[in-house]
């Protein structure tokens, strides 16, 4: 059986494995992760966001309005 995720994760291990995608980051390598989203109209404090290019839209429109969100 393996161990229960803690449910909060660190941004600097996640910024990293990002690579070459991450854009932009915000915050230190210690800041928490509460959870990630996709869509700008379900981030909460402590989401980290992904602005992806989708099949009908481009996450990247949606980032101001996910930033605001919080």
């Amino acid at each position: 059986m393996s161990p229960e995720p803690s449910g909060t994760q660190e941004l600097g291990p996640l910024a990293r494995a990002a690579g070459d995608v991450l854009v932009s980051i915000s915050g230190g390598e210690a800041t928490p992760i509460g959870g990630v989203s996709l869509d700008s109209r379900r981030v909460t404090e402590g989401d980290i966001f992904f602005c992806v290019p989708g099949l009908l839209r481009d996450r990247h429109d949606f980032a101001p309005a996910a930033v605001e969100a919080v």
